[in-house]
């Protein structure tokens, strides 16, 4: 049991190395200042390819996304919409908003605070490399095992990502 144990808590640990991965590859693109809703807008409108526009989604913080569903039009409906085939998930556009922890992608502090926003395709922006899940690997005898009456685990894992088209994705600070 306690195996099982472990192998869930590296799986876990496993996505967060793999998102840490594709979030520092996504820092690293060059920011464009977007003001405000029309400024998403002409990503998603002239910026973008018109067939990545298409399959693009957005990709924001937990601040960046609290500013977005927040905001609302001239008759006070809210620009953001629900997307009535998944309860709880919203759409500008027709375009998924997606949500990252603050924790992963922060805010930049200062006046005023700059959340991150990823506007395209973001699996044509990015391509990612694996050699298939990670590998456990138990020992009591090896080691120190034996001598302290242990089991010692061993985790393999690897995995790489790179960009691969740098027209299929904007890198957006929105000012909140």
């Amino acid at each position: 049991n306690i195996l099982r144990y472990v192998e869930g808590w590296l799986a876990r640990k496993e996505v967060v190395t793999r998102s840490s991965l594709i979030t520092t590859l996504l820092a690293g693109l060059v920011p464009v200042p977007l003001a405000d809703f029309d400024a998403i807008k002409q990503v998603l409108n002239v910026t973008l390819d018109p067939a990545i526009s298409l399959n693009s989604v957005i990709l924001t913080n937990q601040d960046g996304y609290h500013w977005m569903d927040t905001q609302v039009d001239g008759n006070g409906r809210y620009l953001l919409t629900d997307d009535i085939t998944q309860p709880g998930r919203k759409l500008f556009k027709g375009r998924t908003v997606v949500v990252v922890s603050n924790r992963y992608l922060p805010t930049i502090q200062g006046p005023p605070d700059q959340a991150p926003v990823f506007i395209g395709n973001l699996k044509q922006l990015i391509v990612f490399f694996t050699r298939g899940v990670f590998e456990l690997a138990s020992t009591r005898e090896g080691g120190d095992a034996w001598r302290r009456d242990t089991t010692e685990l061993r985790v393999l894992t690897r995995s790489d990502c790179r960009q691969w088209d740098v027209a299929a994705a904007v890198y957006g600070q929105l000012a909140i």
